[in-house]
C-alpha cells in the first residue's frame, strides 16, 4: 500500500481513506508521508472524534474526515491519487483490487 507515497517533504500526494473510523490511518499517512488525506466515515460520533484527535496532533490542515456513505460520497475527479481501504470495504459492497 505504501509504495505510491513519497517520503515526507517531497511532492504531496492525496489519498481518500474509506471507512475512516477515528482517523488514525489518515493521520498516519499525513504524518509519515506528507499525504493530504480525506477520510470518509459513516458514523457521526466517529467523525467528531476524528476531528478532535486530528486537531490535537496539529494535522487539521492536511487531514479531514467527512461524514458520508462511501457508496454515495462524490469527490471531484482527479483530486485523489489513491483510495485506501482497510478490510471494511467488502462490507460496504465495494470491489477491491490488491496488487
Amino acid at each position: 500500500m505504501m509504495r505510491w507515497l513519497p517520503r515526507a517533504g517531497s511532492a504531496k500526494d492525496s489519498a481518500s481513506l474509506i471507512c475512516a473510523g477515528l482517523g488514525g490511518p489518515s493521520r498516519y499517512l499525513a504524518h509519515c508521508y506528507g499525504a493530504d488525506v480525506t477520510g470518509i466515515e459513516l458514523t457521526p460520533a466517529r467523525v467528531k472524534g476524528a476531528e478532535e484527535l486530528t486537531r490535537l496532533v496539529g494535522l487539521q490542515n492536511i487531514v479531514r474526515v467527512i461524514e458520508g456513505n462511501v457508496m454515495h460520497v462524490r469527490l471531484p475527479d482527479a483530486t485523489v491519487d489513491v483510495v485506501v481501504s482497510r478490510k471494511r470495504a467488502s462490507r460496504a459492497g465495494i470491489r477491491t483490487h490488491s496488487g
